[in-house]
């Protein structure tokens, strides 16, 4: 199924998406202005995100990424696959974890959780989106981040069915 990003509701338009990086970046640049965090962005879904957030930020970083999933394809979370860990030491670092959405949050508490026992010194997570729901998460974002129902999102690298992460803005999906 298409989910033609011309004929769905917009959540968010491409100016509300810059304002929050905007956001983002200014409490970053404060946080960070001393230090040399790993930057790690979680593949595939905050690709473009990341993509859009890092010239905004005016500290120095280290970037590297992380693969993990519960969703793959698929409209529904199952259980956590690594496909890749960071290939930089996270003993002692910094870390800002950047994830496209937090949704249920289970996938963004398990990597954060593992950074902690490998010996990371602090884990900060920062999302595009944050999927409010009916029940509590294991995790909260550290920064504003942009507000969606609980309904199946996409655009600006959220996939809806693998496709339109290319969409510029966030949409609802049609169900299924």
């Amino acid at each position: 199924m298409h989910h033609d990003p011309l004929v769905a509701e917009c959540l968010y338009d491409r100016a509300a998406i810059d304002k929050l990086m905007d956001d983002q970046a200014a409490l970053l640049n404060v946080r960070y202005a001393d230090a040399c965090p790993l930057v790690l962005c979680v593949m595939t879904g905050a690709l473009v995100y990341v993509g859009h957030l890092l010239p905004r930020l005016n500290f120095s970083l280290d970037l590297d990424y992380v693969h993990a999933s519960r969703y793959g394809d698929a409209r529904t979370g199952g259980s956590l696959n690594w496909v890749m860990r960071p290939r930089q030491s996270v003993v002692d670092r910094e870390i800002l974890l950047l994830d496209d959405i937090l949704d249920e949050g289970v996938t963004l508490h398990e990597i954060a959780e593992w950074l902690k026992t490998e010996g990371a010194r602090s884990v900060e997570i920062a999302v595009l989106t944050h999927k409010q729901k009916d029940f509590p998460q294991p995790c909260q974002p550290d920064y504003p981040s942009l507000m969606t129902p609980d309904r199946y999102v996409y655009g600006f690298g959220l996939d809806v069915d693998g496709l339109w992460r290319n969409a510029n803005g966030i949409f609802v999906a049609k169900p299924t």
